[in-house]
């Protein structure tokens, strides 16, 4: 039987990295940086540049065709 955590990394994508302890921290605490929060510890979106919502995975598909991927943005999906 495996554990959670193992069926988790398992139904996300065959081809996922787990970070060690210490890369994942760095990972979290750039993110928190990054990232307006509210004080209950949500994305305050209202302070966020640009919002796209879907719920169509062939819309997404289509903005980053028309979009380039770039290094310093930050794209949150939630």
């Amino acid at each position: 039987m495996s554990s959670l955590f193992e069926e988790c990394i398992e139904a996300l994508n065959p081809k996922v990295l787990v970070l060690k302890n210490d890369e994942g921290k760095i990972v979290a605490d750039t993110f928190l940086k990054s990232v307006k929060q509210t004080s209950w510890g949500r994305i305050d979106w209202h302070v966020c540049p640009m919002i796209f919502q879907t719920c169509k995975f062939s819309e997404l598909e289509a903005f980053f065709k028309k979009e380039k991927w770039a290094n310093e943005e930050l794209y949150i999906f939630g």
